[in-house]
């Protein structure tokens, strides 16, 4: 648009010029002078508009895979001098594929222009720019505007010129549905605690009054008291399988989200409290989970999102219960 504008000015210029040498008169003389003092005026209604134009990027931060979302980019003034549209560059980085847009959209205050995302496939997408240009009212010349230093230095932290977003796979119950673990054992715990299962032993220093079987204490001489057994909950390894395609991955990771759901539902129904993990391959860190908000910033992890930090343990213990997760139907 910018390059038509600058071709129409210089047709309009070059007849001007041959206006004028074909016909001296005041006419075409002063023609010609408004058709040149066109880009100093334009220059001087322009600039302080250009000068304080930004523009911000804004998408969700999570969203379901195939469902619609866009990002949003919106336009930030702080004079009231007018200024011509703005083109900006954004870099769409999605896992290894890095794809350009050039956009154009409106200067006004407040205005913005919306992009779709694409949401085919999980992953996480981040959308970026380091310039934008920004044109003046009539469109013949334009202003590069970069980023200060200060939003290029920040890696830890995204500002408003870099924003990710996460596409979730969808939760799919897997074909074969897994058994919840069983609790095999029971372990000891301190006395005092209620507990319908528990042992007899000598009473040692600090156990309290209230845990004492005195009629066994009064027939062997001896404090006896009730030591409360507790069940021992298995450690329970959700194992996935390592994807091929992008498909997989979507039927994978969605497997997966179900069963670590599945799992901590079940213990919020029984009022129980299994040790859940998750592990990718057979090398792989083992991430402990405990909420559902666990499941999903390992899911930002696997899918590439540096800011996600899932718990790893540095000494996974012994797995009792294993479920293996994959895209095999």
């Amino acid at each position: 648009m910018g390059m038509l504008r600058i071709l129409v000015y210089l047709v309009v210029l070059a007849c001007a010029v041959a206006f004028f040498a074909l016909y001296h008169r005041w006419f075409s003389w002063y023609l010609l002078v408004l058709i040149l003092l066109l880009i100093p005026f334009d220059v001087l209604l322009s600039l302080p508009g250009m000068f304080n134009r930004r523009i911000s990027l804004h998408a969700p931060k999570i969203v379901m895979q195939g469902t619609e979302a866009a990002l949003r980019i919106k336009t930030q003034s702080t004079t009231i001098f007018p200024a011509g549209p703005i083109r900006v560059r954004i870099c769409e980085h999605a896992e290894e594929k890095i794809v350009f847009h050039r956009i154009s959209c409106s200067s006004s205050a407040g205005g913005q222009f919306e992009k779709a995302i694409d949401t085919a496939h999980s992953g996480f997408v981040t959308f970026s720019y380091e310039r934008f240009w920004i044109s003046s009212l009539l469109g013949l010349f334009a202003l590069p505007q970069k980023l200060p230093q200060r939003f290029k230095a920040r890696n830890s932290k995204r500002s408003n010129h870099e924003i990710g977003v996460l596409i979730l796979p969808a939760a799919k119950e897997p074909p074969r549905m897994p058994a919840l673990p069983k609790i095999t054992s029971l372990r000891p715990t301190r006395c005092g605690i209620f507990s319908e299962e528990h042992d007899l032993r000598p009473f040692r220093l600090g156990d309290p009054l209230k845990s004492v079987h005195w009629k066994l204490s009064a027939k062997y001489d001896s404090f006896i008291v009730r030591e409360p057994l507790l069940p021992e909950f298995p450690n329970c390894l959700v194992h996935i399988t390592p994807w091929q395609s992008a498909q997989e991955r979507d039927i994978t990771l969605g497997r997966l989200r179900w069963v670590c759901e599945y799992l901590l539902e079940a213990d919020a129904e029984l009022g129980k409290k299994h040790h859940l993990y998750i592990r990718l391959g057979q090398e792989g860190a083992v991430a402990a989970i405990t909420e559902t908000s666990e499941v999903l910033d390992y899911l930002r992890f696997i899918l590439g999102d540096s800011t996600a930090v899932p718990s790893f343990v540095e000494k996974p213990p012994r797995f009792t219960w294993v479920y293996k997760v994959d895209a095999d139907d």
